[in-house]
């Protein structure tokens, strides 16, 4: 079953080299836009790298769907690079 995850889980699994858990959860894993600027300023590049990864592989998706609260991040690129 696809879910909507914040930064918390997938920055704190990242960390710990088990971000396959969401993966192994749900499937599809998606991130509302107001979060995509959080994950692109994680400090360590290895975190950055894994949730790349997750990304191209398919499972970590951007929600894309707009609200009023996310016309700030207008100019966010989802590559964490």
């Amino acid at each position: 079953m696809p879910a909507v995850s914040n930064t918390s889980p997938v920055f704190n699994l990242a960390c710990i080299e088990r971000l396959n858990l969401l993966y192994e959860q749900f499937g599809d894993v998606w991130i509302p836009e107001a979060f995509v600027a959080e994950l692109r300023q994680i400090p360590d590049d290895a975190v950055r790298k894994r949730v790349e990864q997750a990304k191209q592989a398919g499972w970590l998706n951007r929600d894309s769907r707009r609200t009023p609260a996310d016309q700030s991040t207008d100019r966010v690129n989802w590559d964490c690079a």
